[in-house]
């Protein structure tokens, strides 16, 4: 059995999990802790937000904005509706673990530095929990006390949730459209500070929860006016979120396209590389920084899109028969057969190939991480505690 052992060591997750059916030896097997701890080939899978019966219609769909891109919706207590249930697919679909009444999804957040733990950010009601995705505990909460006046005078703002390093405290930041920037600490008994003002205005372009993006401890805003002098239109701020100060700030690519009749570009992370994707009609356009320093950007992928989709959304390149880009794609126009979808695009042969319909999944975002067999061998459903108790982990139900 060892030269098996060390066969299915290296074999993906989902093979691996299928392979249980072969024999009682191989199920014994592969159910061993032991073996579990040296599988090599973490699971990539997807988070969204699941939707009730009672959602309202209009929230469960919706281009790229979810209903988090206006977060004085939901801290003003004008939504209802805050409870969702968490869940993690694979690339089929399949459902590998549910955490019910887990909160919006808000983004991703590694435990501090590239292939850290893999985690996600969380709002329910006004509290912010840092979910571990592996154990399905929250590992950082806090309760944003003052943010309805934060919010109520600073209605136009960016924010960002992050893991400081070394510390591995997780913040969350504030801009506001005055360049004030307030700092939380995700624990309890937190209050808000101040930082040093931002170098430049955080030009809001309505998707809040693509406004930042954090690598290895400096969470990065994207300073974008198309308006702007030749040269001068975008670059990114960069936030060092253990020292709590501005760094130098990095140019962003050559003048985008004017967003005449199609979205402002957007920042994102593919593979923990920083990531600028722009859309002109029909095309998706994905820029790679590859020199922070001299800031060097690429563009690496020119994807076609068909008529019929509105912006197409890269969350991460995959090795696949061949690289290829897993993309988030949203329709121009929502009907019972038009819905949201995942696709592989390849980019040797510039085609699109479908994997998942969102239809049963609301609010928008969609994260993706990897994780070991370990944790998706033993599958669970996990329920949020109440909110005065978030300190606590997660119960198993």
């Amino acid at each position: 059995m060892d030269v098996i052992s060390e066969i299915l060591s290296r074999t993906p997750v989902k093979s691996v999990c299928r392979f249980r059916c072969v024999s009682k030896a191989w199920q014994a097997l592969i159910s061993d802790a032991t073996f579990l701890g040296t599988h090599k080939e973490p699971l990539p899978l997807l988070i969204v937000n699941s939707i009730g019966a009672d959602e309202p219609r209009d929230h469960r769909d919706s281009p790229l904005m979810d209903l988090e891109s206006n977060l004085n919706f939901y801290i003003m207590g004008a939504y209802k509706y805050r409870g969702h249930d968490l869940q993690l697919l694979d690339l089929d679909g399949n459902v590998i673990r549910v955490m019910k009444r887990a909160g919006t999804f808000l983004t991703m957040c590694s435990g501090g530095a590239v292939n850290g733990p893999a985690a996600c950010v969380t709002l329910h009601h006004s509290t912010f929990n840092v979910i571990d995705l592996a154990s399905g505990n929250v590992i950082a909460t806090s309760k944003a006390e003052n943010m309805r006046d934060y919010n109520a005078l600073n209605s136009v703002f960016s924010y960002g949730v992050g893991c400081a390093i070394p510390s591995g405290n997780y913040k969350l930041v504030f801009l506001a459209r005055s360049q004030a920037c307030q700092v939380l600490t995700l624990q309890d008994g937190a209050e808000w500070r101040h930082a040093q003002p931002s170098p430049a205005q955080v030009f809001f372009n309505g998707y809040r929860q693509y406004s930042s993006v954090t690598i290895n401890g400096v969470m990065r805003f994207f300073h974008y006016n198309w308006e702007a002098p030749q040269g001068d239109e975008n670059y990114i701020l960069c936030f060092h979120l253990e020292s709590e100060e501005w760094k130098e700030s990095i140019k962003g690519p050559v003048k985008l396209t004017d967003p005449y009749d199609m979205p402002e570009p957007i920042m994102t992370e593919l593979n923990d590389t920083l990531c600028i994707v722009e859309w002109e009609e029909l095309v998706t356009h994905v820029w790679l920084l590859i020199d922070p320093v001299d800031s060097i950007w690429v563009k690496t992928y020119t994807i076609p899109m068909a008529p019929a989709t509105y912006v197409e959304m890269p969350l991460r390149m995959v090795c696949d028969n061949g690289e290829k880009v897993l993309l988030h794609c949203s329709p121009r126009r929502f009907t019972s057969t038009a819905t949201r979808t995942l696709q592989d695009y390849d980019p040797l042969t510039g085609s699109h190939t479908h994997r998942i319909n969102f239809r049963a999944y609301g609010l928008g975002k969609v994260g993706i991480c990897r994780m070991d067999l370990k944790y998706v061998v033993s599958s669970k459903i996990f329920t949020m505690v109440e909110p005065e108790e978030f300190n606590l982990p997660l119960l198993l139900e």
